[in-house]
């Protein structure tokens, strides 16, 4: 009998073991994988961010895709930021701080900066009325044109069956 407790608590116990030693390997795996996958999500949000980013050395190229030691500067500053676990906003606000709004490719919605949104926007409503307003009233003049022809037309007509009656007369 006291075999039988001994054989059914056996089993349990191996499979508790068991358990605990794959908790063990896996959590092995996460600390020594952690790293290398850190690297890797830290570069693939260096590229967000430096995507977000103008070069600050010709303001013409995004921080990403342009080859200079100024670039580089900004991709190893972003790089550390990241490590330290700042945030994208708190690392595009220490970018700001540091070279001002310049250094966004796309402005901030706020102030004049609307105007960079808004604008084209008007600009293609205003552009629309107008040839809208324009080809409305040329196809109103030619409406207006072609009734005149018509009735100068009509007039020409009559007038020649005039002459043509008094000439056989």
């Amino acid at each position: 009998m006291f075999r039988l407790k001994i054989r059914s608590l056996i089993f349990p116990v191996i499979l508790v073991l068991a358990g605990v030693s794959m908790a063990q390997e896996k959590v092995d795996s996460t600390v020594t994988g952690n790293s290398k996958q850190r690297a890797e999500v830290t570069q693939h949000q260096v590229e967000a961010i430096t995507s977000q980013l103008i070069a600050p050395c010709c303001w013409s190229e995004t921080v990403n895709l342009h080859k200079s030691s100024a670039s580089t500067a900004v991709q190893d500053a972003v790089t550390r930021l990241l490590q330290e676990g700042k945030t994208e906003e708190q690392i595009k606000a220490a970018m700001v701080a540091q070279y001002g709004e310049r250094i966004l490719a796309t402005p901030k919605l706020e102030g004049f900066n609307y105007m960079a949104f808004i604008l084209p926007i008007v600009a293609l409503l205003i552009g629309g009325l107008i040839v809208w307003h324009y080809l409305s009233r040329t196809r109103q003049i030619g409406q207006k044109s072609t009734a005149i022809k018509n009735k100068t037309l009509q007039d020409y007509d009559d007038r020649i069956e005039k002459e043509l009656q008094n000439f056989e007369n």
